[in-house]
């Protein structure tokens, strides 16, 4: 059964501690693209951004 855990861990989270870490690790990603980007593409920033907020309202919501 090893091999089907990784499959279903995201779609079988209860513990809401393991949601924060997963939304701290999309926050971590998502400066780490904004740092790399914003010389760049400021415009796309943005849109991470946008996108990441919206992102982390629907799971307050679904709390």
């Amino acid at each position: 059964h090893q091999e089907n855990r990784s499959g279903t861990q995201l779609s079988s989270i209860k513990n809401p501690n393991d949601l924060e870490d997963i939304v701290n690790n999309l926050s971590t990603i998502v400066k780490r693209s904004e740092a790399l980007l914003t010389p760049v593409k400021p415009q796309i920033t943005t849109t991470i951004r946008r996108a990441s907020s919206l992102h982390l309202t629907k799971i307050e919501l679904d709390r």
